[in-house]
């Protein structure tokens, strides 16, 4: 990964940038040793935790990491353990909606094979969450994020009644100075990795 922030910020001859640096960064992720991941993900953690906004949040979105993704079911525990309300991401008929989770068992593998919680855990509006916990391949410093490409966190992000502090989670290595962005783009407000917590937009009122 020594050399990820070269490519990353580096012209690329691609007619479409985001595809090829969406393959660039799976490949390398998937190459993480899984304790690697494990220890990174504790470390994140730790930072995190010193996210001033996090103490005073009662609803806090998460989402279900997958193998190659910054780890969260540890964080999990520890919401529910402070008794702050929790919930998912799912995938909505029209547009994707969150769901209460009080459980890991309460999750399913969905599309992709990403767990997404099942059909009887109650729903919960947009406007109640507090702060939002967003996977990224990369994340830039001025908070923009680079997804898997299919668009869900984009529809989720932008929903006009998801006022919810954005915090973008990512490895350090995967923190670069830009990406290419697009007008349906979403930034974080804060981009948190095993090192740093970094903010990148005010705090939303």
């Amino acid at each position: 990964m020594n050399t990820s922030h070269t490519a990353f910020s580096g012209e690329l001859s691609s007619s479409s940038p985001k595809k090829a640096l969406r393959l660039l960064c799976l490949n390398q992720r998937k190459t993480l040793p899984p304790e690697q991941i494990a220890n990174k993900g504790l470390l994140l953690f730790a930072q995190l935790l010193n996210l001033p906004h996090w103490h005073s949040a009662r609803c806090v979105a998460l989402y279900a990491a997958q193998p190659f993704e910054v780890p969260t079911s540890k964080l999990f525990e520890t919401l529910w353990g402070i008794h702050k309300h929790t919930c998912f991401p799912a995938p909505g008929l029209h547009a994707p909606s969150l769901a209460l989770v009080s459980s890991l068992e309460d999750l399913a593998p969905g599309p992709y094979g990403i767990l997404f919680p099942k059909p009887h855990c109650p729903p919960v509006a947009m406007a109640n969450v507090e702060l939002i916990l967003v996977p990224g391949l990369a994340f830039a410093k001025n908070g923009a994020r680079l997804g898997r490409g299919g668009g869900f966190y984009d529809k989720l992000l932008a929903a006009p009644e998801m006022k919810a502090l954005r915090v973008g989670l990512c490895f350090e290595e995967y923190l670069v100075e830009n990406l290419p962005e697009e007008a349906h783009d979403v930034r974080m407000h804060w981009v948190v990795t095993d090192k740093q917590c970094l903010r990148c937009l005010p705090t939303p009122p």
